[in-house]
């Protein structure tokens, strides 16, 4: 999975995409490439009986066997519970089972670290969905605030407003409401 590999390769990209926080004006925005990435990327499916039954001698390989009161039974547990993830999502829950686990994990406690992993990477295509449209909003203003520079920079329009901004001046030095004299500036 791209994003779960995004967050060990791009360490920053990754807390700011997990992070879980809103996104405001004032957010550290990850590139909109790797905001499309993340997005791009297909809903998880199940890496199989096969790659689960790996995954399943992995984490059992972690632990030692006399811990497990049944191996075969244990490792086709792993193998059924890994099946309905990603690959990705399966390594990234052993990694963590094996930090954190002193003892083998309940086959519960396996499920549980998947949809935590599954978890993690629909919050960070939630936060690059909605860094996508501040990076879009951030465009419109900076496209924005370009053409307000461009038309300051053209002598006629600012001599234009220069004459709004004194009408308006004038019409609240006689104790007159700024809208109307803006209204009546924009009709005369």
């Amino acid at each position: 999975m791209q994003a779960l590999q995004l967050i060990d390769q791009d360490h920053e990209a990754g807390r700011l995409l997990t992070a879980g926080t809103d996104v405001t004006a004032e957010t550290r925005l990850v590139p909109v490439e790797t905001c499309r990435a993340v997005l791009a990327e297909p809903p998880p499916a199940g890496c199989g009986l096969e790659i689960g039954s790996k995954l399943g001698r992995t984490l059992m390989g972690a632990y030692a066997k006399r811990d497990v009161n049944d191996p075969k039974i244990f490792s086709y547990a792993m193998a059924s519970i890994f099946a309905d993830f990603p690959e990705a999502v399966g390594k990234r829950a052993i990694a963590e089972i094996i930090r954190t686990k002193t003892f083998p994990p309940a086959p519960a406690e396996v499920n549980d670290a998947c949809k935590a992993v599954v978890a993690e990477v629909y919050r960070m295509r939630a936060t690059a969905k909605r860094m996508l449209r501040e990076h879009e909003r951030r465009e419109k203003e900076a496209a924005h605030m370009a053409s307000v520079r461009a038309d300051w920079a053209d002598e006629g329009k600012r001599a234009a407003a220069e004459a709004m901004i004194a009408e308006t001046k004038r019409h609240l030095a006689m104790g007159g409401d700024a809208d109307a004299a803006q209204v009546g500036v924009g009709h005369g």
